[in-house]
């Protein structure tokens, strides 16, 4: 962060870095999204060793879940076996401004050192507190699926004489719903397919 004026106690700065976010519930194949947020912080320091702080972030986020998955199926009869596997890999993007609101309260506990030195040459310890209010921009969704079918047939003896294999990509789709169309404050909005 960076000081407007030197004898300020307001300060801004920029806050960049990852997210890992999943979905909760049964869902199987569940994996841990990769996503960035980013965006700016403004704040106001109070009391004669700036030990409280007022803070607001506006930021935006990229959240969601990525799902991959297998499911087997097999038929066995007395000359024929057909095996079907299909292959799930689902990806969803979730987007989100987000502003929270920070209280925070620093208790000076001496000298320290790195990392936890301040300017000060302090080490403290800091108190958080304050509520989050997020507005979703826009959800992006992908569906990719694979079905792969072998069936060997086999003679008397049960030895397998012929095998036969069909791959198949099946089109999930992708689809893209703004934020302002899941409050239904923009007429005539929905889902768009692309």
């Amino acid at each position: 962060s960076s000081h407007a004026q030197n004898d300020s106690k307001w300060y801004m700065g920029a806050l960049v870095g990852p997210s890992f976010t999943n979905v909760m519930g049964d869902f199987p194949g569940n994996n841990y999204k990769t996503g960035v947020s980013g965006g700016a912080s403004l704040g106001r320091s109070f009391g004669d060793n700036n030990n409280f702080k007022i803070q607001a972030d506006f930021m935006f986020s990229l959240k969601g879940l990525n799902q991959t998955y297998e499911e087997v199926s097999t038929v066995e009869q007395e000359v024929v076996t057909s095996k079907t596997v299909t292959e799930f890999d689902n990806n969803l993007n979730i987007g989100y401004f987000e502003v929270p609101l920070t209280a925070r309260y620093s208790i000076s506990l001496g000298g320290g050192t790195f990392p936890y030195e301040s300017r000060q040459g302090s080490t403290n310890l800091t108190f958080f507190a304050g509520p989050y209010v997020a507005y979703l921009v826009g959800v992006g969704a992908e569906f990719n699926t694979t079905q792969t079918n072998t069936v060997q047939f086999k003679d008397a003896d049960g030895e397998v004489t012929n095998e036969q294999e069909n791959v198949v990509d099946v089109e999930g789709g992708k689809f893209r719903v703004d934020g302002r169309n899941s409050f239904g404050t923009s007429p005539g909005s929905g889902v768009r397919e692309q």
